[in-house]
């Protein structure tokens, strides 16, 4: 009796279809994965969007104080604002300059004049019958300067009126913030939207800052003493930021795509450090 070796027709044909199961399944596997860590990504992304714009708010606006001009102009998805970029302290003042000490000055970058202000702690005088306050004054220019100590200093160079700001207000180490005035909105580029800076006095378009976030996704609403909504810059003690961050393409999740995309709130409520706490909420 003869041996036949090899597979039948039948058994090729059961092999293949097996193969090809097996293969269906090892492919759907992998989709699988690689939809799962895609959709993971895209939240990570959002999430870092959002605690982002946590970062942005608490910097930009935490010091804003109440009536002193620190806001100047407000919007439902805007602000102009004096943005913080520096801090030093005086060791002595003339009509035309403050000299701060060199190696007590903080800063994100160089100081600008034209573009950079600053505001000066004036420490009041109760004989004139002037109570401390900050002033804000000009910077025409940027200089190297000397303590009265002998240690280096920066000259900041300014116009200062005596009768608003009498030089013995201004006391060795008193405190001066370098300010910059700045814009805060939402804004669409590129069929995305995004919360863009852009410089007042340092002129230049609006530029990218946090995004990609929703058509809606920043919001603002400010509050008075008293917790009521306001309109009057004069007014704001409390600021409500309200970031809504979304991926930039659709995200691609473990059951399919989902055309609207991942998205994610995040609040961040901000009390002026000079006002009593107010009522929060909607």
């Amino acid at each position: 009796m003869l041996k036949r070796h090899g597979f039948t027709l039948v058994e090729a044909v059961v092999a293949a279809v097996l193969t090809a199961f097996v293969g269906a399944l090892l492919v759907s596997l992998l989709l699988r994965g690689q939809a799962v860590v895609a959709f993971e990504r895209e939240r990570m992304e959002v999430q870092r969007t959002l605690r982002s714009g946590a970062l942005f708010a608490s910097y930009e606006w935490s010091g804003l104080t109440p009536g002193g001009g620190d806001i100047l102009v407000l919007g439902r998805s805007n602000m102009q604002y004096r943005g913080p970029r520096g801090l030093a302290f005086s060791c002595t003042a003339r009509a035309d300059a403050i000299t701060v000490r060199h190696d007590l000055r903080y800063g994100v970058r160089a100081w600008v004049a034209g573009r950079d202000s600053f505001l000066v702690y004036a420490a009041g005088d109760s004989v004139a019958g002037t109570s401390p306050r900050w002033e804000p004054l000009p910077l025409t220019g940027v200089v190297a300067g000397v303590c009265p100590d002998g240690s280096s200093g920066l000259a900041l160079q300014t116009i200062m009126d005596p009768a608003r700001l009498p030089l013995h207000e201004v006391l060795p180490g008193t405190p001066v913030r370098l300010f910059e005035a700045m814009e805060s909105r939402l804004y669409q580029s590129q069929g995305a939207w995004w919360l863009g800076l852009r410089s007042l006095t340092g002129g230049g378009s609006i530029q990218p800052a946090l995004g990609p976030l929703t058509a809606n996704g920043f919001e603002l609403r400010f509050r008075d003493l008293a917790g009521v909504p306001t309109t009057d810059p004069a007014l704001v003690v409390a600021v409500t930021a309200t970031f809504r961050a979304s991926t930039a393409p659709p995200v691609v999740q473990p059951w399919g795509r989902r055309p609207p995309g991942s998205t994610d709130s995040l609040v961040v409520e901000l009390v002026s450090r000079n006002a009593t706490p107010v009522a929060t909420g909607p």
